[in-house]
């Protein structure tokens, strides 16, 4: 199948986001009781799109160990044990039922279901555009990230649900922070490294300006191409041994820069920070959005991340940002047409996110091509 499933997968999508409109209709369901008939209206959208995420789960749990850079750990994991060292109370239960059975396939099935539901059900919940969440979903790689990061792309999913339930209120009560705290230690059961993340708390409270932006974009830039930022950040990572040490290599590797990398590779970084400065401009400078200022402040902390860039520990927590992806483009495709303006702007970022997601499939980002059984 080489990479042609993928390439389906997004075309698909794109039709359906074509026609978005549509799927304001509702599928009419009638029912007869007491002499009285029922009708019970369900959205297109969600029939479709159940559909459509089936299908991304039936792509997953069917993925051969070869697929994703991970898939042969894991499977040498199941045959030759140690796995409590390194995996988290969650998927270590996982796994042992796995292992209890002597069905290497259920630890996928599991993992795969936990992934796709909770991302779906998440994005339902969402008051945005459902296929063009989608059509993020799939064209930033944040689909296909779970077919390497196995366990992190659980942890993920479930602090994009955590975000959900506290990005768009004006007033955090404390039901809402309550919740938010719980789904995020439920993520770090699966990942440790998602107790990080409640952070996420204070996005709502930054207040970017020009002067900012532009500072970040400066940051990114030193930092990606040179070593002296990273050589600054490298030893406060010695103070989250519970975060590295658990990697076969230690610490040090996971904390050791890789190198620095090139302009190719930078460019979809500039494209994106382009989007971000545009989206500020147009949308939250001198207006008030709650939600929009928490995804602009989550989707600038992704890109300033790219500064550390090369360093495992940083690439790894910059995964946890991958929502602000879909949220953002999301949140501007929605802005741009409830009023009227601008709407070219959702071309331009559409174009921009294909091509990068085929650029990274022809580079065999995170071992996913060829797709095998």
């Amino acid at each position: 199948m080489n990479m042609m499933i993928y390439i389906v997968m997004l075309a698909f999508v794109l039709v359906c986001v074509s026609f978005q409109g549509r799927y304001h209709d509702n599928f009419v369901y009638k029912e007869e009781s007491n002499n009285h008939i029922i009708n019970y209206k369900i959205p297109l959208v969600y029939i479709t799109s159940f559909m459509f995420f089936s299908a991304l789960l039936l792509l997953s749990i069917m993925r051969a160990p070869e697929v994703g850079t991970d898939g042969i750990m894991y499977y040498k994991f199941f045959w030759y044990g140690n796995f409590e060292v390194y995996f988290d109370p969650l998927i270590n239960f996982i796994y042992t039922y796995s292992i209890q059975n002597n069905e290497y396939s259920y630890f996928i099935y599991i993992t795969s279901f936990l992934f796709v539901s909770v991302s779906f059900y998440t994005i339902l919940r969402l008051d945005f555009p459902k296929w063009v969440l989608i059509f993020y979903f799939i064209s930033s790689y944040y689909y296909l990230i779970s077919f390497n990061v196995v366990r992190q792309s659980i942890a993920i999913s479930i602090v994009f649900l955590a975000v959900s339930v506290i990005y768009n209120s004006k007033k955090l009560n404390l039901k809402m922070i309550t919740l938010f705290i719980v789904l995020i230690v439920v993520a770090s059961g699966f990942h440790n490294s998602a107790i990080l993340t409640l952070s996420f708390l204070v996005f709502r409270f930054l207040k970017l300006n020009h002067f900012i932006l532009l500072s970040g974009f400066m940051l990114i830039t030193i930092g990606y191409f040179s070593s002296f930022i990273k050589s600054i950040i490298q030893p406060i990572f010695r103070y989250f041994e519970f975060y590295t040490l658990k990697y076969g290599a230690g610490s040090s590797f996971f904390i050791m820069e890789e190198g620095s990398k090139g302009f190719t590779e930078f460019l979809p970084i500039f494209v994106q920070y382009i989007f971000l400065y545009i989206g500020y401009t147009l949308y939250i400078n001198k207006q008030k959005d709650v939600a929009g200022t928490y995804i602009l402040n989550y989707y600038f902390i992704f890109l300033i991340l790219y500064a550390f860039s090369g360093i495992e520990a940083i690439d790894r927590f910059q995964y946890y940002f991958y929502p602000s992806i879909i949220l953002f483009y999301a949140w501007i495709f929605k802005r741009s047409y409830s009023s009227g303006k601008y709407t070219y702007f959702n071309y331009f970022t559409i174009v921009f996110w294909v091509l990068y997601y085929l650029l990274r499939l022809i580079g065999n980002k995170h071992g996913v091509v060829p797709y095998l059984i």
